[in-house]
């Protein structure tokens, strides 16, 4: 992602237990990387303690819920395929698809 990209931060309230079952789920270091570009302060690494954290839960919370990406584009970082958003609606689909 670009930091440049225009971005909307959208109150939300949080949902502990379901921060803690998406932590389960999203590449923890994909995370952090693109919240950094962002400016987003996360923790590098974590550990069972930090699901306990409430400070570190709702770190999360903005960066996976709050902030919302209006233009701009994805980049994989696996295979570097661009994918354009527009209106915050990001189209996954490759050039065969599109």
């Amino acid at each position: 992602m670009d930091s440049q990209e225009n971005i909307k931060i959208i109150d939300q309230d949080i949902n502990v237990e379901f921060v803690k079952n998406v932590l389960s789920k999203v590449d923890y270091d994909v995370l952090y990387n693109t919240a950094k570009q962002f400016g987003i302060n996360l923790l590098a690494s974590y550990n069972s303690d930090h699901l306990e954290d409430e400070e570190f839960l709702n770190s999360v919370h903005h960066a996976l819920f709050k902030v919302h990406i209006m233009e701009g584009s994805l980049v994989c970082p696996k295979c570097n395929i661009s994918f354009p958003i527009k209106d915050g609606i990001p189209n996954m689909l490759t050039g065969n698809e599109k």
